[in-house]
């Protein structure tokens, strides 16, 4: 395997060229094909989003977002969003562009896709590049995250405006960041960014501020631990760990009473598919691991022929296999000899398992996800940037590409 330029080395000119244009290319292409099968022309956030709702209450200075609806938790006949601070965030934006461009009181639809839908091509690329490899293959590994993994049908329910499937791209998109971050020059206010744009998201990725940490504070520098680049280094992760936690912690006080207080047991007491009032209910508990250990490593949809074109039947399947609808992800094991040499790697690794054993707690595993298991995302970002330099040898290349051309014709059956 031909050795890889260090991370944190200067690009040369003509190397900085290059990814501009393979970053152009691979934007271009996925918006065309997003175009045609995800229907970003489409693509529009309905007023029943609550993460809209939540930002135009705020702006009439109450957290109230009456009446009642699927996403909403009931407190002393007050009704609470518990899901999408990110997306509540943006919608302020959102809200202030609909009044400069004549949509009082909207989301436009063109603003929705620019700030939902781009970014992820232009962070996956980043990120892979980051990682040492070059452009051409950081832009194949971009399109195998986005079409070769869950990415691709969590986009596809974004068209409707679905909250959770924005949250899931949304946190995807944060992961990218911090992860190229850490894995490449480690600045760290860029890995912040990301980590912040992901917990306000998926808050299960709130356990990343570990690594983050971890990382900030080691490297491959001789300078002692004490160093002020180290020291400088820890000051600033500790302090978007704490600035990020401030925000959400801040709310649930304002809403609940209590900082630790979600809002999501609430959410599952006003709900009839998954009552909150059974004596058997768990928000999280290690009773749900089997549910989650079938949903993402052992179910199987199945492949059927319908009308003369092949049709992937997910009806009745909770979730679907990753290894099987991301073959690619097989090399967190075969590559496993390379990635563990190198201290990064191994934490962001211990990090991304600490998020699936806790999300493999939760009490569903997502009633959407037919076919695909939408909370490998909280991961599978994170494992594509460890593997990546080393699925990309001379060995590993032509495997690399058999699994992108399989994932992508699996997930595009599935999207329909």
């Amino acid at each position: 395997m031909k050795p890889l330029q260090p991370a944190d080395a200067p690009p040369h000119r003509d190397d900085r060229a290059a990814s501009w244009l393979w970053l152009a290319a691979i934007v271009v292409a996925l918006a065309l094909a997003g175009w045609f099968k995800l229907g970003l022309a489409d693509w529009h956030v309905p007023a029943e989003n609550t993460a809209l709702a939540e930002a135009r209450a705020w702006l009439h200075g109450t957290l109230d977002i009456s009446p009642l609806s699927y996403e909403t938790a009931a407190v002393n006949e007050a009704h609470y969003n518990v899901v999408g601070l990110l997306f509540t965030l943006l919608s302020l934006a959102g809200l202030a562009v609909g009044r400069i461009v004549g949509e009082a009181g909207q989301f436009p639809d063109w603003f929705y896709t620019l700030v939902v839908a781009l970014p992820l091509p232009i962070a996956a690329f980043r990120a892979f590049r980051a990682t040492g490899i070059a452009a051409p293959w950081s832009a194949v590994m971009s399109a195998h995250l986005i079409v070769g993994t869950a990415v691709w049908p969590v986009l596809a329910a974004c068209r409707n405006g679905d909250v959770y499937s924005i949250c899931q791209i949304l946190s995807v998109t944060g992961l990218l960041i911090m992860g190229g971050d850490l894995l490449g020059r480690r600045r760290i206010w860029p890995a912040g960014i990301g980590f912040a744009m992901a917990c306000w998201a998926r808050q299960v990725t709130c356990l990343y501020a570990i690594p983050l940490l971890f990382i900030a504070a080691i490297g491959n520098e001789t300078a002692k631990p004490t160093s002020p680049k180290r020291t400088g280094r820890v000051t600033l992760a500790l302090a978007f760990i704490i600035a990020t936690m401030a925000l959400p912690l801040s709310l649930n006080y304002a809403k609940f009473g209590n900082p630790f207080e979600t809002g999501y047991v609430a959410l599952f007491q006003t709900r009839n598919d998954m009552s909150a009032d059974r004596p058997d209910f768990r928000l999280f508990a290690l009773q749900h691991l089997p549910m989650h250990f079938k949903a993402a490593h052992l179910a199987l949809p199945t492949p059927d022929l319908r009308q003369g074109r092949v049709f992937i039947d997910a009806a009745d399947v909770n979730g679907a296999s990753i290894w099987v609808t991301s073959p690619i992800l097989l090399g967190v094991f075969f590559t496993a000899h390379r990635w563990i040499r190198d201290r990064r790697r191994v934490l962001l690794m211990a990090g991304s398992l600490a998020v699936m054993l806790t999300v493999s707690c939760y009490c569903t595993t997502s009633v959407m996800s037919a076919g695909y298991y939408r909370y490998a995302l909280d991961f599978i970002p994170i494992w594509l940037l460890i593997i990546a330099p080393h699925v990309l040898g001379s060995s590993g290349r032509v495997w690399t590409l058999l699994a992108l051309v399989w994932s992508a014709v699996y997930f595009n059956l599935l999207v329909r």
